[in-house]
């Protein structure tokens, strides 16, 4: 996925930049975003023998963008090709034949760019009238995985693991007793948005035991060995939910019963303390956390 720079009030889906000027000509006119709200997903259930009902646990889902589109061209063949271009980058192939993949859909408004995630459905030119004069209106939906909106840009913190330099008693010894600690360098995470972000962190080796500490928070930890050539992501967001060594191999099962199950490591606004810490005689392990602030809407 490109990270270019877009155009104001316009959009970008698969690597395909659409909407915004050109040169003083719109080739493709954004002229309506429609939202619709996300699925719900509640557990109500009646009251015995009384009136009201019992309010369960509610979820919320995905939901639909409607966009509306004009596209022009010098003349009708020229029109219908960018058509037919939009309607190919529409067909998703990258992603639909692959389960749980989805694609990004960039858009840029009033100056600011963030981004969904999720799959592109109907693609459906309105009328091919007026093709021949160059004009053709068309209606395009993209069905999102969530109902969050992402920024554009992703935040990145690298916190470095400062082994102890020894251990036990220093001789000679001689009162009063002093003892080598460990120390481990703490980075900080800070966290925008209006919602409570997913992040994914990246554990290189080599590293025993490792631990992601989010101070106050909640504490991740496997039960393995990451070597020095090795790595080890830890992803949260909701469409790659995984732990993975290498990014390749899922070893979710290696996570201690203490630790908390992906869907409840989240970031909330504000700010975070987050320190590696495990068994590395070498000094250079690493965790690098990476995270975009997430918004309920545009």
């Amino acid at each position: 996925m490109s990270d270019a720079e877009l155009l104001d009030e316009s959009m970008e889906l698969d690597d395909y930049a659409f909407g915004g000027h050109v040169h003083g000509q719109t080739l493709v006119m954004i002229e309506d975003v429609t939202f619709d709200p996300p699925d719900m997903v509640v557990v109500d259930r009646p009251l015995p023998r009384a009136d009201g009902i019992r309010f369960g646990r509610d979820y919320r889902g995905g939901r639909t963008l409607t966009i509306n589109m004009h596209v022009f061209g010098d003349h009708g063949p020229h029109g219908m090709s960018i058509v037919d271009d939009l309607a190919a980058v529409w067909t998703g192939d990258a992603a639909r034949q692959l389960p749980g993949a989805v694609q990004t859909l960039r858009i840029r408004y009033a100056g600011r760019t963030r981004r969904v995630y999720g799959r592109s459905r109907r693609f459906a030119p309105v009328t091919l009238r007026t093709a021949s004069s160059g004009w053709a209106p068309v209606v395009a939906d993209f069905r999102t995985v969530d109902h969050y909106v992402y920024d554009d840009n992703e935040k990145v913190n690298e916190v470095a693991i400062v082994p102890p330099s020894g251990g036990g008693l220093i001789a000679p010894l001689v009162a009063p007793l002093t003892t080598l600690g460990v120390s481990y360098a703490p980075g900080e995470i800070v966290v925008e948005g209006t919602l409570p972000c997913f992040p994914v962190f990246v554990i290189k080796g080599p590293i025993s035991l490792p631990t992601i500490d989010v101070i106050g928070e909640y504490r991740i930890t496997l039960a393995t060995t990451i070597r020095y050539d090795e790595f080890v992501i830890v992803d949260s967001r909701p469409w790659s939910r995984g732990i993975r060594l290498n990014g390749l191999y899922s070893i979710a099962g290696l996570l201690t019963p203490a630790s908390p199950r992906l869907s409840q490591v989240r970031l909330t606004p504000g700010p975070h303390e987050v320190i590696l810490s495990g068994l590395d005689e070498t000094g250079t392990s690493s965790l690098t956390a990476a995270w975009r602030d997430v918004y309920t809407m545009f």
